[in-house]
C-alpha cells in the first residue's frame, strides 16, 4: 500500500557540502495517493543539532495516517522514530523505534544500531506483536533474519536522510543497506541530476534520482515478489536534501507522495485534526 512506501523510500542543483539546515528543525508535510485516490497524510520532521566533541547529531520521526477508502479497509497508522548522527554526509543510525497498528494488527519494533562510520552494526531488535490473524501470519513461514543480513544496515529515516544528503553532496550512485527490525533491503540509488519541476504552481530546482530496491530477507513471500527491483522515482529539493516527491509505477496501482508544505519556509506544517 502506498502508506508503507515512504519507510523505505524509502531519498537531495548545487554541490552543495551539505544542505542548508543545519543547527535546525525541518517539517515537511506530503500527501500519499494510489491509483488517483488519496491515502495518506504523513508528516516527516527532522532535527540537526551540534552534539559532543562537535559530532553533528540527528532526531527524525515519521508519522503516516491513512485516509479515504484506505483508512476505511487498513485502519493503518504508522509512527517511527529514529536518531543517529551525520558522518559528511552519510547519516549513521543509532535507535529507531516503529510502532504500526491497523485493523488487524499491533506491532511496535524497536533496533539499536551501533558501530564505527559510515554505517553502524545491529545491536539489538525487539518486536512486541499482537494480531488476532497471528495464526495466519506464522504460517507464512518468514524466517528471522540472520545476523549477518543485519550487520552495518541503517533504519528508513537515515535512508530518506541519506539519498538526499549524498545526492546533494554530489554522489551519482550508492547503495543503502536498510533495516527496519523485521525487514532488510538494499535501495540502489542513481542519481540523475539537476532538473526542474512544478510544485503548487511554482517551478523549483530539483534534484532527480531514482531508487530500486533489492529485498534480502524478511519479506513474506508474495510481498517480496512484489518489492523485488521496485522502482522509484526521488525529486529532491537541493536546498533542504528532503524529497519533495516520491513516486513509482512498479505496483497494481500508481504509488505518488508530494510534499505539500515544509517549515521553513511555509508558515505551518501539520496533519489535517480530521483523520
Amino acid at each position: 500500500m502506498a502508506v508503507r512506501l515512504v519507510g523505505m523510500a524509502v531519498v537531495c542543483v548545487f554541490l552543495f557540502a551539505g544542505p542548508t539546515w543545519a543547527d535546525e528543525r525541518l517539517v515537511e508535510r506530503l500527501e500519499g495517493w494510489w491509483g488517483g485516490l488519496k491515502a495518506a497524510d504523513i508528516l516527516l520532521s527532522i532535527d540537526d543539532e551540534q552534539g559532543q566533541h562537535g559530532r553533528s547529531d540527528w532526531n527524525g520521526q515519521l508519522q503516516i495516517h491513512t485516509a479515504g477508502i484506505i483508512r476505511l479497509l487498513t485502519g493503518l497508522n504508522a509512527e517511527a522514530r529514529g536518531h543517529g548522527h551525520f558522518d559528511s554526509p552519510p547519516a549513521v543510525s543509532e535507535t529507531y523505534l516503529q510502532h504500526v497498528s491497523s485493523n488487524k494488527s499491533d506491532r511496535t519494533v524497536s533496533v539499536a544500531f551501533a558501530g564505527e562510520p559510515p554505517l553502524g552494526a545491529r545491536l539489538k531488535d525487539l518486536e512486541t506483536y499482537a494480531d488476532p490473524k497471528k495464526a495466519a501470519r506464522d504460517a507464512e513461514n518468514v524466517p528471522d533474519l540472520p545476523e549477518d543480513q543485519r550487520r552495518n544496515t541503517i533504519d528508513p529515516i537515515a535512508a530518506v536522510l541519506n539519498i538526499g544528503r549524498r545526492a546533494v553532496a554530489g554522489e551519482t550512485r550508492f547503495t543503502l543497506p536498510v533495516y527496519d527490525g523485521r525487514r532488510r533491503f538494499d535501495l540502489v540509488v542513481e542519481v540523475k541530476g539537476p532538473a526542474s519541476h512544478r510544485f503548487d504552481g511554482r517551478q523549483v530546482p530539483t534534484i532527480d534520482a531514482v531508487a530500486v530496491v533489492h529485498p534480502i530477507g524478511g519479506f513474506k513471500p508474495f510481498h517480496a515478489k512484489w518489492w523485488n527491483n521496485a522502482k522509484f522515482d526521488v525529486i529532491i529539493d537541493p536546498k533542504t536534501a528532503l524529497p519533495l516527491q516520491i513516486s513509482s509505477s512498479s505496483f497494481v496501482a500508481a504509488v505518488v507522495l508530494t510534499a505539500h508544505a515544509v517549515c521553513p519556509p511555509d508558515p505551518e506544517c501539520a496533519l489535517p485534526a480530521d483523520r
